[in-house]
Parts: C-alpha cells; sequence; structure tokens
C-alpha cells in the first residue's frame, strides 16, 4: 500500500502522505451485512472517478491532510495538517500541496518542488488516468475486499448523518500492509467526506487523517492544461521566469 499524505517531517505526503481535532468511535454492531458495507465503499469510489475519467466535467476536490507521527527520542506524538487541491478530468490534471504542484495533460507531466527548487518533466505513463482516486488517496479496490468489517452505521457528525465503515486487517496481511485499520465516512449521495489510515503498532507513521472540503464536479477548469510543459518552460525549453534559479531535470526523451 503507498502511503499518500505521509512525509510529516516536511509537512506533507509520500506520498509521499491524508483537523486535528478527531470523534471518539463508538461501540456498536452493524446493522448492514459485510458485503454491503463494502458495495457502498466502492460505489462512492467509482462514482467520484466515473464524471471526469469519461470527460463528462471536471473533478475538482479540497483536502486537509493531517499526519500523527513518533519521533526517534521523543516520547509525545507529533501532528502536522497540510492542504492541498486536485483537479482532473480524464488523463488531464492539476494538483498541488504547499511544497509540490503537478500538472499532466495525458502526454507528459510537470513537477514543481518549491523547497528543492526543482523543476522536473516526464512523460505520462501511458494509459494512466489523472482521475483515479483510488491512486490519488492510496487506496484501491483490492485493499477494501481484503478489510474485515468492524464497523458500519450512521453517525451524527455535525449537521449531517453520515455513514462510519471501518475496515480492520489482522495476520498476515496486516503484516504486510503495516495497516491495522481503515476508517471511511459517506456523506450525502453516497460520497467521500473523510478518511483515516491507522497503521500497525511500531510504525513512525500513526495514522493519517483526509478530511474532503470540497468535492465537485465542473463543466471546465482553467487549472487543466493542454499542455503540461508550457506551464514550466518556454518554446525553447527555458525555464519560465516564475522558476528563474531552479534546476531542470527534463527526463523526456527527444524526438519520443
Amino acid at each position: 500500500m503507498t502511503k499518500l499524505f505521509c512525509r510529516p517531517a516536511t509537512g506533507r505526503l509520500a506520498a509521499t502522505a491524508l483537523a486535528a481535532s478527531t470523534l471518539g468511535l463508538l461501540s456498536f454492531t452493524p446493522v448492514l451485512s459485510p458485503a454491503t458495507c463494502k458495495q457502498l465503499l466502492l460505489e462512492a469510489y467509482h462514482k467520484l472517478e466515473k464524471p471526469a475519467q469519461e470527460g463528462k466535467g471536471t473533478l475538482h476536490l479540497q483536502f486537509t491532510s493531517t499526519s500523527v507521527y513518533t519521533v526517534p527520542g521523543q516520547r509525545a506524538s507529533q501532528e502536522s495538517t497540510v492542504h492541498g487541491e486536485f483537479y482532473a478530468q480524464g488523463r488531464k490534471g492539476f494538483f498541488q500541496m504547499e511544497d509540490m504542484r503537478v500538472w499532466q495533460d495525458g502526454q507528459y507531466v510537470a513537477t514543481v518542488l518549491p523547497t528543492q527548487r526543482t523543476v522536473v518533466l516526464t512523460r505520462a505513463v501511458p494509459g494512466q488516468a489523472a482521475a483515479d482516486p483510488k491512486r490519488f488517496l492510496g487506496v484501491r479496490d483490492s485493499l477494501i475486499q481484503l478489510g474485515t468489517v468492524q464497523a458500519c452505521k450512521n453517525e451524527q457528525v455535525g449537521p449531517q448523518t453520515q455513514q462510519h465503515i471501518q475496515l480492520a486487517y489482522r495476520g498476515a496481511v496486516a503484516s504486510r500492509l503495516q495497516l491495522n485499520t481503515l476508517d471511511f465516512w459517506l456523506g450525502p449521495q453516497q460520497t467521500l467526506q473523510r478518511m483515516r489510515i491507522h497503521y500497525s503498532p511500531g510504525s513512525a507513521l500513526t495514522q493519517v487523517t483526509v478530511r474532503f472540503l470540497a468535492q465537485e464536479w465542473l463543466a471546465s477548469s482553467a487549472n487543466i492544461p493542454a499542455d503540461a510543459r508550457a506551464q514550466v518552460v518556454d518554446a525553447q525549453g527555458r525555464l519560465l521566469p516564475a522558476y528563474r534559479g531552479y534546476h531542470l531535470r527534463n527526463q523526456i526523451t527527444p524526438g519520443r
């Protein structure tokens, strides 16, 4: 499992790594079957990705990612929260956090890393859509299927009634994935409102919580690039004035 939103030392994810107060989990008995709960979760994912992948609009997400982690030599846990934004339309997209901006046009990918004062140009992975929440969140269908439903019930979260689904991982699966539980909160019309990853005891990263502040479909967006390269370099391949002094790592093979 890719640990997205979990680079606590810099306040970002691993990538990579998805406010600080949390609601206590209630003790309850599932009122829906485990299969039904998993299906609700999968439908929320698939509903999120489908319109943008079919070219019917632009997916727009705003979120916060809070990481709780331990630092060697310190007893108290540390916490960091970062904000992010995501636009996607088919194979085109734009993603940004405090120390990273990424444009993808279906053929090329341009990445700006301000803290490293570096710009990276690469080719897009063939056939990979920009709008794939499962890749974006680091949770795929197979990971959901591997979990055991431990909780599944409506909870009142502020003015909303949300469906809380908790998946637990045990034995070899938990050891291999370094994962303890996954919690999801689904809001109106089965939209994903919050996700929390609890890692196995002993892991430096304790948990990551992603809260979605905005989740909408737009007719279009100026953030979707026609050419990702044009966001960082000019027609001669030189860095734009905004990135003067940055190091350019051009990994695009000429003529290909």
